[in-house]
């Protein structure tokens, strides 16, 4: 059977995970072992630390940033912009543990490249209209 004449095919093309994952394998596997092993999936420790660190950072190194959103409990267009370079800086400097840095210099140093287009697999998903309502009798 041929999808409906307004059924249309949506391609979604992924990068490289398994690549990622090898060249950062015993910092993930680490981070995982860590989760897995104090039944913390959603919102524990791992989090918690990032989220303690990054405030004592944010308060000692953009404390205008800090004071305008607690004072203002507001977020403008240029706080938030100031905030998310502070999130990258932090992000560099940040230990997920055993010396391993939540970015590495490789990170930050690599360029990438888009996928050649052979190299991707290919999933298709057609929207199809829901059917009619059944007839009522």
């Amino acid at each position: 059977m041929s999808p409906p004449a307004a059924a249309r095919e949506v391609r979604v093309a992924f990068g490289d995970l398994a690549g990622d994952y090898r060249g950062k394998r015993a910092a993930i596997d680490a981070a995982v072992a860590r989760v897995l092993g104090r039944g913390w999936f959603i919102l524990g420790e791992e989090v918690r630390r990032f989220e303690d660190e990054f405030l004592d950072y944010l308060q000692r190194s953009h404390d205008g940033v800090y004071a305008s959103i607690r004072e203002t409990g507001e977020l403008t267009d240029d706080t938030a912009t100031v905030l998310k370079d502070a999130i990258e800086e932090f992000r560099r400097g940040f230990d997920v543990g055993g010396g391993e840095l939540l970015v590495s210099a490789d990170d930050e140093d690599e360029q990438v490249e888009p996928t050649d287009e052979e190299d991707i697999d290919r999933e298709t998903v057609v929207r199809r209209p829901p059917p009619p309502p059944a007839a009522q009798d």
